[in-house]
């Protein structure tokens, strides 16, 4: 069967939090992502720095939706070339035996929520409007005008997501974020996660497939979008980390004191031929990690024991 969708990358990852204002303040003064838009009505912060409409979002669990929650993954995000796309991707759901939990317009893009076999919340989504400044900025009420389910309009067949978009600079910021690129999730059952991820969501491997012991999984940009681990020892299911490429070549060095600085602990530093990365928690305890690309291709994270790639990919 041809997979459902073809998404072109991953664009964000979510998260819940005790304090989005605090939540929204830590990830401007460490990672350099700015606040471009709120939700005052959801109590949500949306986060970029230019790549995308959001690279990251954070809500707070001190609302309707958030009860019975606990911090950590919201949803991630995969992206579609057009609305068409999105419509003939949703006409065919039956055929996965899928359903979604919900529709929506946010203005500027038109967006399919469900959840994976394991519980996690993940969204297909696509652009419809190229002008994403002038339609979210500052604070924006929505409150009545996202309904929308996939053909009641006629679908855009323009790609409008942003080309070469320039990236903004926090220049205090300890580390200055280029975009996010990837999450990675531990498995409950990996065969049928990898399933999800490759039939319906349309990602397809870049290293590894659904007998190894993990997989690194791409979009049609052939960037690495997500990693799917089988279940490891003392790790527990679900998102393991969000991460974010870095845009200064300098941003990792001396980081553990610099870091340390803002009262921030570092989980680990690894160091790959395919790249380098920090990992830290967020002041909810969310695992992130920043890194910047190796000299050596994807690939070379496929010939490391699980346990070991599970801190790099």
């Amino acid at each position: 069967m041809e997979p459902i969708f073809r998404p072109r990358r991953l664009t964000h990852v979510n998260y819940w939090v005790d304090d989005w204002r605090a939540a929204a303040k830590w990830h401007n003064d460490i990672a350099g992502l700015q606040e471009v838009y709120r939700r005052t009505d959801l109590k949500g912060a949306f986060l970029s720095n230019g790549n995308t409409y959001h690279d990251s979002a954070v809500f707070d669990l001190d609302t309707p939706q958030g009860q019975g929650k606990t911090p950590g993954l919201h949803h991630l995000a995969f992206e579609l070339e057009n609305e068409i796309e999105l419509v003939k991707g949703y006409e065919r759901i039956a055929e996965y035996g899928f359903k979604f939990d919900f529709t929506l317009s946010a203005d500027i893009a038109h967006c399919c929520y469900g959840r994976d076999p394991d519980g996690n919340r993940f969204e297909v989504y696509t652009d419809v409007l190229d002008n994403w400044r002038e339609r979210r900025t500052g604070d924006v009420d929505a409150r009545g005008r996202n309904q929308w389910t996939p053909g009641s309009t006629p679908p855009v067949a323009e790609s409008c997501y942003p080309v070469d978009p320039p990236i903004e600079r926090v220049h205090e910021a300890v580390l200055h974020t280029k975009k996010a690129s990837h999450a990675t999730l531990v498995a409950s059952d990996y065969k049928v996660l990898y399933r999800h991820y490759t039939d319906l969501v349309g990602l397809t491997p870049l290293v590894g497939g659904p007998d190894t012991p993990f997989v690194i999984l791409g979009g049609s940009l052939r960037e690495q979008s997500l990693s799917i681990f089988a279940p490891i020892a003392g790790v527990a299911p679900g998102l393991h980390h969000g991460a974010f490429e870095l845009n200064d070549p300098n941003d990792l060095d001396d980081i553990e004191r610099r870091l340390k600085a803002k009262g921030v602990d570092v989980e680990r530093v690894t160091e790959h031929g395919a790249r380098r990365s920090v990992f830290v928690r967020d002041i909810n305890g969310s695992l992130l990690q920043y890194y910047l690309p190796g000299r050596e291709p994807l690939s070379a994270i496929g010939k490391l024991p699980a346990a070991e790639a599970l801190w790099v990919a």
